[in-house]
């Protein structure tokens, strides 16, 4: 008789510690003037470390050929990039607005694919907005956008997709129109 697998206990264990340190800014400052109202907005994280320390379980792991992380610094590399960053600048003026939002993504080496550099990526959307005000669309807004304006594609990467999905979007520039109704 042959027997056959009843339980296939995988467990996944820890065994490096990690050291991450960083700083996280954001910056809101808003203003009215005569040609209307303006919200500006900046957030900005950088990672100063990303290191990790193999434990000896690890260690041994990996003196027996078998996989486990050796430890070392992971900053820049493959989703961990030094720098990340958005801006938002935005205009109103009674019913009608617009909006300028930009991010940025540093860059990092892809470990899968020897080091390869994977550039830094920007891109920019715009919106511009009107709200109406009279009968049954009263506070209603009509707002029409276009996001990634420039086309930006996202930066080559050895992953499932061509590129990191943690990081970038592959929609290249599309429009939109959008209705939005309050009821108040």
């Amino acid at each position: 008789a042959q027997g056959h697998p009843l339980r296939n206990f995988n467990e996944f264990l820890n065994l490096n510690s990690r050291v991450v340190r960083g700083v996280d800014v954001a910056v809101s400052y808003d203003f009215d003037t005569a040609i209307g109202d303006f919200h500006t907005m900046l957030d900005w994280s950088r990672l100063t470390r990303f290191d990790v320390s193999p434990s000896s379980a690890s260690a041994e792991l990996l003196a027996a050929g078998l996989p486990a992380t050796a430890g070392g610094s992971l900053l820049e590399r493959d989703d961990k990039p030094r720098n990340r960053a958005s801006a938002t600048f935005s205009w109103r003026r009674g019913d009608v607005g617009a909006t300028l939002f930009a991010r940025y993504v540093g860059e990092v080496k892809d470990s899968t694919a020897l080091d390869y550099p994977v550039d830094d990526w920007l891109f920019f959307n715009v919106s511009g907005s009107y709200t109406l005000r009279s009968g049954w669309l009263d506070a209603t807004t009509v707002r029409l956008g276009v996001n990634n304006v420039l086309n930006e594609d996202p930066p080559l990467a050895d992953e499932p997709f061509g590129y990191y999905a943690s990081l970038h979007d592959n929609r290249g520039r599309y429009w939109y129109l959008q209705f939005t109704k309050s009821f108040e």
